[in-house]
């Protein structure tokens, strides 16, 4: 429960691959390639979030996705990277009179896609991070 919003769950999904990282001397020792990240959550009854982060085999972000559907708020957005840079972006939202605010760009960026890609990046840092920490726990009493 949180104040002022009621009930509000989130759920996390991790998509990695895991591999023996030294076959010969620790067969059971393996490392892990976070491939994707999705996130649900909401707040009460009246709003669902999903995101999405996809990364490349270098665990480097290429993708990201943000759906909002709800009372308050309808949107999607798409941000597109390569090589940590925004590449496109592309938004679909219906603001509260019921008009769509579509728009794609691939190039001089509004300042706000910007400072969002920024956030993206620092969130998926934090994904990662919180992954690693969670598949190196598996070894504490061990």
């Amino acid at each position: 429960m949180q104040a002022a919003i009621g009930l509000q769950t989130t759920k996390i999904e991790f998509r990695y691959t895991a591999f023996q990282s030294n076959p010969e001397e620790a067969p059971y020792g393996l490392e892990y390639s976070l491939a994707k990240i999705n996130v649900w959550y909401n707040i009460s009854d009246g709003m669902e979030y999903y995101i999405e982060y996809l990364f490349d085999e270098n665990q480097n972000l290429i993708f990201y996705y943000r759906r909002a559907i709800g009372k308050w708020e309808n949107y999607q957005y798409r941000y597109y990277f390569n090589e940590g840079k925004l590449i496109k972006v592309i938004i679909k939202s219906i603001n509260e009179m019921g008009l769509k605010l579509d728009y794609t760009d691939t190039g001089n960026f509004k300042t706000k896609d910007i400072e969002y890609a920024k956030k993206c990046f620092s969130n998926a840092k934090e994904y990662i991070d919180f992954f690693h920490i969670m598949t190196d726990i598996e070894y504490l009493d061990k």
